[in-house]
């Protein structure tokens, strides 16, 4: 899988160079962390090489935009590179909340639903590339978003209004 997915970064981000390995390898490490999540969403080889595609032109498409991270910090110290304001730590725990209330609302949809959002969402794969991995037409794809935003809209609601 690894030198199909090089030489399809290849093709799209020429101006990478050496680097397009670096975004497969990058791009297959965040697969294999998520091993157990993805064996849910993608359950056949095939589509498992859609969603790692995916993942990889991300990582290309990030080091192609903004460079690559570096790991070397001032000083010897990786907070004098990033210093967190007090009221960062705050934004970060409110994202965490929000997340963690968007991931429970996902799992009372519907498994199609819940798979096509977060194949659309987070993966960022198209509605051609849902359907296929799905075994479904686009039109179905963009029903089941459809349903899916509504009714995550609802559950949040519903979530929001019980606080």
């Amino acid at each position: 899988m690894r030198p199909e997915l090089v030489r399809v970064v290849r093709g799209r981000y020429q101006s990478l160079g050496d680097l397009c390995e670096d975004a497969v390898d990058d791009g297959l490490v965040d697969l294999l962390q998520d091993e157990e999540d993805i064996r849910e969403k993608v359950p056949t080889r095939e589509r498992l090489f859609l969603y790692a595609r995916r993942v990889v032109l991300n990582k290309a498409h990030d080091l192609a935009y903004k460079g690559p991270r570096t790991e070397e910090f001032p000083d010897g110290d990786p907070e004098a590179l990033n210093p967190v304001a007090p009221d960062d730590t705050s934004r970060q725990s409110e994202r965490r909340e929000l997340s963690q209330h968007i991931d429970d609302a996902l799992k009372r949809l519907p498994s199609m639903q819940a798979q096509a959002v977060r194949l659309f969402y987070i993966a960022d794969l198209s509605c051609a590339e849902i359907a296929r991995i799905l075994g479904t037409s686009e039109k179905s794809v963009t029903r089941l978003l459809s349903n899916g935003r509504k009714a995550l809209a609802r559950l949040l609601a519903d979530e929001q209004n019980s606080l």
